[in-house]
């Protein structure tokens, strides 16, 4: 019998909200090992492993692939930029002295909920300002635990409308509320070109008029990973549900 297991996964702010308000039901990754040739695929096996249905030259077996997020059935602690403990200023010296009552997330600020940075004094009763990197989240301090539903290998290209919108991207309701018309049309459709889109951290959208969700995800990959990062890599693809928010 498997036993569950748990991993750590990192979210910036606008994904967290996402996840929050149930609109990020998948996450995209890169499998760090990318094969050249076009005829190597991975394949999910009885074992719950993924293999590379080309046999390695040199053993003659096909080699093994794990998503390094785990399972279906597994869970994931989500690491976000926080900042904490915090107490009342006359609980200061306690939580210097017993800091593990402290722990909790009920005791913590999140940046995906405030966009200002948390001022605290230090144990040197100094004040500070900042925010703590998501990396450096630890396991106490999340508040949010996923369980995976699903987990797939496809190529990067290949997400469909309704992914994208899994993926947390706004549907054409909700996005680019802030967007202004540029003087020259779209070459594509001859509609309206937009810039200061806000959304998902997003600031540019070609246009309004032939706008699609893919694009929208396009833009939001880019936004995190540099630009012309939407090639055509495999990436894992993983479905999950909230099982914990605190």
């Amino acid at each position: 019998m498997n036993e569950t297991k748990e991993m750590p996964i990192i979210f910036n702010s606008e994904m967290v909200r996402a996840i929050l308000d149930g609109r990020k039901t998948q996450t995209r990754r890169i499998v760090k090992r990318q094969y050249i040739s076009h005829k190597q695929e991975l394949r999910l096996c009885d074992d719950g492993y993924f293999y590379w249905w080309m046999k390695d030259a040199e053993t003659h077996q096909p080699r093994r692939v794990s998503c390094p997020f785990g399972k279906t059935g597994d869970r994931l602690w989500v690491r976000e930029t926080f900042q904490g403990p915090f107490v009342d200023y006359n609980d200061s010296h306690d939580l210097f002295k017993n800091p593990e009552s402290y722990q909790k997330p009920e005791n913590c600020i999140y940046r995906a909920d405030c966009g200002q940075y948390p001022s605290f004094y230090d144990a040197d009763d100094n004040l500070r300002q900042g925010w703590r990197a998501a990396i450096h989240m630890p396991r106490w301090a999340s508040r949010i635990t996923l369980e995976i539903t699903d987990i797939r290998v496809e190529r990067l290209n290949e997400i469909s409308e309704e992914d994208a919108i899994a993926e947390g991207c706004y549907t054409d309701d909700e996005y680019g509320f802030n967007a202004q018309p540029r003087l020259w049309p779209c070459q594509k459709c001859q509609g309206d070109q937009t810039y200061a889109a806000y959304a998902n951290g997003v600031y540019y959208v070609d246009c309004r008029e032939c706008d699609t969700a893919k694009k929208r995800f396009k833009l939001l990959w880019e936004s995190i990973y540099g630009f012309n990062s939407f090639d055509n890599k495999r990436v894992w693809v993983i479905e999950f549900k909230i099982i914990e928010k605190r």
